[in-house]
This record gives C-alpha cells, structure tokens and sequence, in this order.
C-alpha cells in the first residue's frame, strides 16, 4: 500500500523531573486519508527501567486504553480495538501502533506512556490529522453565448480543498473566475470553481482542473468541443484569430446537409404508412381483432371479481401478532467491588408462554434459573446472585460483588412454549477505581500514613507516590513494582517507608516534619487498564506553647505578654475576669519565622491594682488542638490558704525537732 508523504515534524518531549532527565521522540503532526492506515511511533532516547508501554487516545471523557506492551504479558490491545489498532514493535524503548482504515472519528491526540521504575509515565503526544480527497468533476458546457463555454470543476473534501482551473494551450483564455465552498452534514466541505472558456479551437485540446488538500493532490482533464469560438479580445474577421477557425465552415455544412436528409426520409416513411392504414380491408381486420378483444377482457374481468369475493369471504382477516424479541443493554462498565445489575425484556405473542428464565455467564456457567410463573420457583441460584425483579416480559439480577474475573458477556434465556428459546446478551466490562482516604493532618513530630487502594488489584504492576509542594514542584518519593522492586528515593529515606504490597499501598512518614506538608498523589500503573491515580494533601500542625510574662513600671502600669509559636498563627485573648481597668485593647503582633511557622505576641496594659485582686489569663487557641490553653498570669492567695500553709510549716518544724531529739535520746542511752 503506498501512502501520501505526510506532513510529519520531529517533535521532541522533555520531562524534567527531580532526580531524572528522560526524552521522549515522537512526530508532532500526522497526515492520513480517509481509509489508509496511519502509523504512530513513541522512542525513549535516554535508557530508562520502562516496566511496561500503554498507548492511549485522549478523548472528551478522558484517556481511552488502546494497547499495551509489557515483559509479562507481551503485546495486548484492548478489545474494544481488536482489528481497529495494531501494535507493530513491541519493544520497551521504541513503539509503534497503526491505525487501521481511518476514519473521522480517529483524529485526535494520541499518547504514549512509558511507564518507568521509579520514575513514573513519561508521555509522548502525537496528533492524527485525517483528511479526505474524492475524485474531481469537471464539466464542460455550451453558454448562453454561442461562441463561449461554460467550465465548473467540483470536489468535496476535508479540510476545504483547493481548486485550480486552467488551459494549458495559448489559443484559449479563460476569464470570469469564481469559487464557491459548501459545508456538508458530515463536516466535509464542497468547493466548485467556474470559468468561462473563449478562443479558436485546435482539435485535441484539453481543459484541466487541479485539486489539492494538504499534501494530496489530484487532477482530471476533459476535451474542448471541436466549435467554432471566437476571442473575447474583439479581433476582426480578418485577423489571425478568425483565419485560423476559418477551416470549421466546411465541417457544418456537411452537417446541415445530413440532417435534410433525415428529416426527408422520416416524412416519406409517415406518409407511406397512414396510406396503407386508410385501405376498407385493414379497417375492418382491425375493428374484428378489437371486438374480440374486448370481449375476452370483458369475461376475465367478470370471472376475476367473481373468484376475488368469493376467497375474501372465506379467508378471515389476519391479525398482526408481535413479534418474539429479547431486548438487553449491548454493553455495560461496572466498577469492580461494586454490585452490577443485569436486565433482559421480552415481548411474546398470544398463546406464547414463559415456561422458565436462565441467566449464563460468559463460560456459560449457570448462574440463576427459575419459573416466573406464581409463586416464582427458583431451580437453581450461585451465591453471588440475586433475583432482584421479575415479572411477565423483564427479568432482573443483581451481582453482589463485581470481580475482575466477572468480565465477560452474559445471556439471558426466556423458554417460551410453543415458540422456543429467546434469548439477549449483553457484555459487561470491569474498570478499576483508585480510593483514597482523603486530606490528612499531622502534628510535627509525630508519624502519619497514607493509604491508597485499587479495586483491581491483580492488574496492578507497579505503585508509585509523588510530592507536590505548594510552590508547584512534583517530586518522586517512593515506588514498588510487582517483580519486587522496591526504592524510596535518597533524600526521603529514614524517614519514608512504602509498604511492598500491590493493592493496599502505605506511605508513612515518621517523624512528620513542616516541610512534609504537600499534596501527594498515589499512582497505579495497571495492565491493562493504564495508569490511575488519586490526590491528597497532608496538612502539618505545630502546636503552640504559650509563655506569659509580665513587669510593672513605677507608674503603677502593668504590660502583660503573651506568646505562642505555632503552625497555622495561634489565636490569643485574655481573660481578666470582667474588669475594666485595662488601658486600651489588646496589641497583636505575628512573626514569620522562615520554617512555617509563626510567633503571635499579644500585649495587655492595665492597672497594677488588677494583678492583685484578680487572676488574669492567656487563652490561646489553635487548630490542631480540642481544647483551648489557658495560663495564668498570676495566682491570686486566699487568707485561709496562707493560714493552712503556715500551720503546715510549724507542724513540720516541730515534727523534725522531735525526731532529732528521740535520736539523740536513744544514741545516749546505747552508750
């Protein structure tokens, strides 16, 4: 098969990512007609441990699987593709698909993802421009001007091609140019070009239209009728232009005569057969030949009115009887873990009667049978489903819990007597579904996990988790691929661990530090589903530890400050028992600190006398805290308390002066 030489532009795609530098080198642009097969090539250019290959096309939905290449299960397109995309190398470094016999509906943005261990997909994008050329139409024809023709040359194409009329031969000009453009339905577009032709005649002489769209090109040509044409420049009868159509007079004479003849021999031919016709003898052979005729037309008909009467009266009408048909959805996509629910309608004629309903999985394994007629009388039924509705001409069943092996197509089968079996179908495709626990938040300096899962996990080949900080910058932290493969990149280590498992992925991060505080995406790179993915960022709290300190000037002023560092800026009030001897509100003051977080000071003047006939507090509050703090800044002692206190202090001493006089007393009396 010859292809058109495509419009294809090297294009070149760098990622850069911290800790690696991979490019990618695929083609820009690609040009294929309509019915062709168009070829996509992906080459990665720096060595990297590409663990599997997936092409996909993106669409308004989203990225569509077309086909993978791995080591473990080779080559594999989706499906839904089978004999639409081919995969031509099935190499980890250089990849090819081809699209086969393009359609409209194949132009678009297709990717290549080359997924890497650690360091993730790396994307080439190529976009497929499909065009179409049909065959021009060039047309020829005399004008209102007996000396003039009119020329239209007409093509439908995609994108709007151009059109190109010309006559090679100086003995001929064309003038009066016009072009004009139809959009179709389909989105093609329908451009006719006119012109009008003058000039002599030279036997052979060809008109041309050209017609072009990107790089295809087409041409037809047609030949200029052998007629007398004269020059729109006006030249006379004896200039060089009129001798040389001079010789055309000859041609139309003969022309003329051939056509007297004609017509005279036609004449004599009318009038030859009207005398043979007005003969006694031919008039009364064809008035017999009529009567007769006539009369055997007139028996028919009576015959044939009567025989009709007769059979409508013994054949009753026939009533219209529906038909037989099963009706099912052709196909469905179900989130694997999720329940599925099947249906099937049917529609019978009278006297046809639902004698049993079956429903078979895709090995046509038996996974519910039963009599619908009343009481339902279910015959056989697998664990995992459930009748969930039934009635004369619908049965419904639920499957409790899609399994990546439940894909498939499934029947359903109404035993109709005296009809036979119906039957419908419909095929359920099994998609996976990243779940994540959502946003988090830490304390500094303690650990926390994130938790990933894939509902698919045997489809899983590689798990990766990357970092987005809140300038924008993504980083890799830590990867494990299904060989066993395991890598927590180096500035993370001691302190980021990934569990190796495929299906219920954890990272946890121990001690959590202020700048772990980022957005953090879990990826599954799946076969051959492609890759997944689910976002959560990690909020990180230091908790505030008020200090309060307070000096009183000789004024008999107090300034009390209270102050909290914390992540977010803690919130700060003072409780002074309801006076109101403070002098003026409270003045805030907040600190950047350059690590995250934030020192809130907050100062309150009052007077001296409040200190000591009051208990005045700090209360600070914060995020990351279920209660309040409060430290005061003062305590204020009761009379009774002092008095307990120093009756305690008394007993004591006394206590003590006991005990060293009983030691003596008794260290003498040894002696």
């Amino acid at each position: 098969m010859t292809h058109p030489s495509p419009t294809r532009v090297f294009f070149v795609l760098a990622l850069f990512q911290k800790g690696f530098t991979s490019v990618i080198q695929t083609l820009n642009t690609v040009d294929e007609a309509v019915g062709e097969d168009a070829l996509l090539s992906c080459q990665i250019l720096q060595p990297e441990n590409v663990v599997h290959v997936t092409w996909q096309k993106q669409s308004l939905d989203g990225e569509i699987n077309l086909a993978t290449y791995n080591n473990f299960y080779r080559s594999k397109v989706n499906p839904d593709f089978t004999g639409k995309v081919e995969m031509k190398d099935g190499g980890l470094l250089n990849s090819s698909i081809v699209i086969k016999n393009v359609t409209e509906e194949d132009e678009g943005f297709y990717l290549c993802l080359f997924i890497a261990n650690p360091a993730g997909a790396l994307t080439g994008r190529t976009f497929l421009r499909v065009y179409e050329l049909h065959e021009p139409v060039l047309h020829m024809r005399e004008s209102n001007s007996s000396d003039e023709f009119f020329v239209s040359c007409s093509v439908t194409g995609r994108p709007a091609p151009s059109v190109t009329l010309n006559v090679p031969q100086q003995d001929f000009s064309l003038s009066q140019h016009n072009t004009v453009s139809v959009i179709n339905t389909e989105g093609t577009f329908t451009v006719t070009a006119t012109a009008v032709l003058a000039g002599c005649n030279v036997t052979g002489k060809q008109a041309r239209c050209a017609v072009q769209v990107l790089s295809r090109q087409k041409e037809v040509f047609v030949p200029i009728p052998d007629v007398k044409l004269t020059t729109t420049t006006g030249l006379d009868e004896g200039s060089g232009s009129a001798s040389r159509c001079f010789g055309l007079f000859p041609t139309v004479g003969m022309l003329i005569v051939a056509v007297t003849c004609l017509c005279a021999a036609l004449v004599f031919i009318v009038l030859l057969i009207r005398r043979q016709r007005s003969s006694p003898s031919h008039r009364g052979i064809e008035k017999t030949e009529i009567r007769q005729t006539a009369d055997a037309d007139t028996v028919q008909d009576v015959s044939s009115t009567t025989e009709m009467s007769q059979l409508r009266k013994r054949t009753p009408p026939k009533e219209i009887q529906p038909k037989c048909e099963v009706t099912a959805p052709a196909s469905l996509t179900a989130e694997a873990g999720q329940p599925l629910l099947l249906s099937c309608n049917i529609t019978t004629a009278t006297g046809n009667t639902i004698q049993q309903v079956r429903w078979l999985s895709r090995h046509d394994k038996l996974l519910l049978a039963y009599d619908p007629r009343v009481p339902v009388r279910i015959s056989h039924q697998e664990p995992s489903v459930q009748l969930t509705g039934h009635h004369h001409d619908g049965s419904y069943i639920t499957i409790t819990r899609l399994r990546h092996d439940d894909e498939g197509c499934y029947r359903c089968i109404f035993d109709v007597f005296p009809k036979g079996s119906q039957e419908g179908q419909t095929c359920v495709k099994v998609t996976g579904k990243v779940r994540l626990a959502g946003n988090k938040t830490a304390t500094s300096g303690n650990p926390i996990t994130l938790s990933c899962q894939y509902s698919l996990p045997e489809r899983v080949l590689q798990v990766l988790w990357r970092k987005t900080a809140e300038q924008g910058d993504t980083t890799t932290v830590a990867a494990y691929s299904k060989p066993g493969q395991h890598k927590v990149e180096e500035q993370f280590r001691g302190r980021v661990s990934l569990s190796r498992t495929l299906d219920d992925t954890q990272l946890t991060i121990q001690p959590v530090r202020t700048e772990d505080e980022a957005c953090y995406t879990c990826e599954f790179h799946t076969f051959p589903d492609g890759s997944r993915s689910a976002t959560a960022c990690l909020f990180v709290y230091v908790l505030p530890k008020p200090e309060v300190t307070h000096v009183t000037s000789s004024s008999g002023i107090t300034e009390a400050n209270c102050t909290a560092q914390s992540r977010p800026a803690a919130d700060i009030m003072w409780d002074i028992g309801g006076d109101n001897r403070t002098i003026g509100p409270p003045i805030l003051s907040a600190y950047d600190q350059g690590d995250g977080t934030t020192i809130v000071t907050s100062t309150l003047l009052f007077q001296a006398g409040l200190l000591s006939e009051h208990s005045v507090k700090c209360i600070v509050q914060h995020q990351g805290l279920e209660k309040p703090l409060t430290v005061p800044l003062n305590t204020k002692v009761s009379p009774v308390v002092v008095i307990l206190l120093s009756v305690c202090g008394v007993v004591a001493v006394l206590l003590l002066c006991l005990c060293v006089c009983l030691c003596k007393c008794l260290i003498c009396t040894d002696d």
